[in-house]
């Protein structure tokens, strides 16, 4: 699902038969790089350069993953607010259970997760013409605004993973903390059959109303 009438939404993916660098068909993207993880930089930058032309339309953009499962509606609201003439980028910031069935913050670490980043277009911008080290983007990235010299202010984006059958408990804290508004669904084992259960709990929790 990856459909809203607050944001404008793609999909990208990779075609390494293309003549060109890139296409677009509908909602769908395709970028010229073979599909594999030595070349996820690669199709970052590619998904870019793809709208490198119109960048400057859009406030904020956020690339998720395949194990992200976003409520629109709270993004929008936690999007409010932020200063869209920055260089702003999200970084890694997660809820996680301790024993005693209460929740915390991790230690804030300024590390830009591949789960889900949230960036302005200066940003996009300067990742197109970047000279890559990295395969991974996430890693890229945070080395790309590390070494930039840009005035980088970093946004703190806090979600929840959902790893084991055992978190599918999280979901009613999930339902009932509006902060949160990303969710990664990614369990170690039998992922077909464990994240389809939960992306379509959540689907029917806040997509069904």
């Amino acid at each position: 699902m990856h459909r809203s009438a607050i944001f404008e939404c793609y999909f990208y993916t990779a075609d390494n038969t293309l003549e060109t660098e890139w296409k677009l068909d509908g909602d769908t993207l395709y970028v010229k790089c073979p599909d594999n993880l030595e070349h996820v930089s690669e199709k970052m930058r590619l998904a870019f350069k793809a709208f490198e032309h119109r960048l400057d339309e859009f406030d904020y953009i956020f690339r998720p993953n395949l194990s992200s499962f976003i409520i629109f509606e709270r993004y929008a609201q936690f999007l409010e607010g932020i200063p869209k003439d920055t260089h702003i980028v999200s970084v890694y910031h997660q809820r996680d259970w301790v024993t005693d069935g209460e929740t915390k913050w991790l230690t804030e670490q300024y590390q830009i997760s591949g789960a889900g980043i949230t960036m302005t277009p200066p940003i996009a911008s300067a990742y197109i013409k970047y000279e890559h080290t990295s395969t991974m983007d996430d890693i890229d990235l945070q080395e790309m605004v590390q070494n930039s010299g840009m005035p980088i202010k970093y946004l703190l984006s806090p979600r929840i993973d959902i790893l084991s059958p055992e978190h599918g408990s999280r979901l009613d804290y999930i339902k009932e903390s509006s902060e949160i508004f990303h969710i990664r669904v990614k369990h170690h084992s039998d992922r077909i059959l464990y994240d389809l259960d939960i992306q379509e709990e959540l689907y029917s929790m806040f997509y069904e109303q």
